[in-house]
């Protein structure tokens, strides 16, 4: 065996176990997949049977929040999501973790990043509508309360279980769909779209605490869940709200109903999710729970 295929050999070892830092310190990492579909969550466990000061994980130039899940050990989770807008192709995973005792641990893991094939579709809105869903101030400014409560790296956990589907009715619009709006501008679908008559009860897809309820042109009735360790739902376009800010939802308590508020071309609910703000595919949660 050459020299150099010696070194490729060693490097790729290195890239796959990651480094080192604190050999005194020991740190374990558990990851739920090598592989991550973009709307997928990827589970990250972190343990050690050292005292803590910090930890953090790094991938695709963001920065994601570990939970301490247990009082006395140091047991530590994240949720991982990747960006809608990624390139498919392999990431560095990087789990940071300083000691009370000033140590440093660091370790690599590598993921391959998987970019599902989304849909295309076409949506007609009416002059007024496609006026207003074309206004970078009022996008900005709904873009702004949206991301603020996407951005709620809340401790505790509320959530409990496979999240449920938040009402009955058919998949108009999948995550992830690009969708061409009068033949003009095109978007990348952030949630689904379920289509039911208008009044139809929209629950809360798992236990959280409401941080936002109230009306928004675009999106129209909204309410937002925190359901805790940086997951949060939204519902949009309802025809009424059922529940106010700071309030304690259980996991399919009604918080409002189906309606066509907002820029909507029917009845519909708008349910979205977003991992430590990153917009992932809700149905995922009602297959794998967390």
């Amino acid at each position: 065996m050459n020299l150099k295929r010696v070194i490729l050999i060693a490097l790729s070892l290195l890239c796959f176990t990651g480094s080192v830092y604190s050999k005194s310190e020991p740190v374990k990492v558990v990851v739920s997949s090598k592989i991550l579909r973009i709307g997928d969550v990827l589970k990250v466990k972190v343990s050690s049977s050292s005292r803590v000061k910090k930890t953090s994980i790094g991938f695709t130039n963001r920065h994601f929040k570990l939970f301490k899940t247990h009082k006395k050990k140091e047991r530590y989770v994240a949720y991982i999501a990747a960006a809608r807008k990624i390139k498919a192709k392999t990431y560095p995973l990087k789990v940071y973790v300083t000691f009370k005792n000033g140590e440093k641990f660091e370790q690599t893991i590598p993921i391959k990043v998987v970019r599902p094939k989304f849909k295309e579709g076409k949506v007609s809105l009416s002059k007024k509508k496609n006026k207003l869903s074309k206004s970078n101030k009022r996008l900005v400014n709904e873009g702004q309360i949206i991301s603020k409560a996407y951005k709620r790296k809340t401790y505790k956990r509320y959530f409990h279980g496979k999240f449920i589907r938040p009402a009955k009715g058919r998949i108009s619009s999948e995550f992830g769909k690009v969708r061409v709006y009068n033949n003009s501008y095109r978007r990348s679908h952030a949630g689904v779209d379920i289509a039911n008559k208008e009044g139809t009860l929209v629950g809360t897809s798992n236990g959280g605490m409401v941080v936002y309820s109230d009306f928004l042109p675009i999106h129209g009735h909204t309410v937002i869940v925190d359901h805790g360790r940086g997951i949060v739902s939204i519902y949009n376009h309802l025809s009424k709200r059922m529940v106010k800010k700071k309030e304690r939802v259980k996991k399919g308590q009604p918080i409002g109903k189906i309606g066509q508020t907002g820029v909507a071309t029917g009845p519909h609910l708008h349910w979205g999710i977003s991992v430590q703000n990153v917009r992932i595919d809700p149905l995922y949660l009602t297959r794998v729970g967390l």
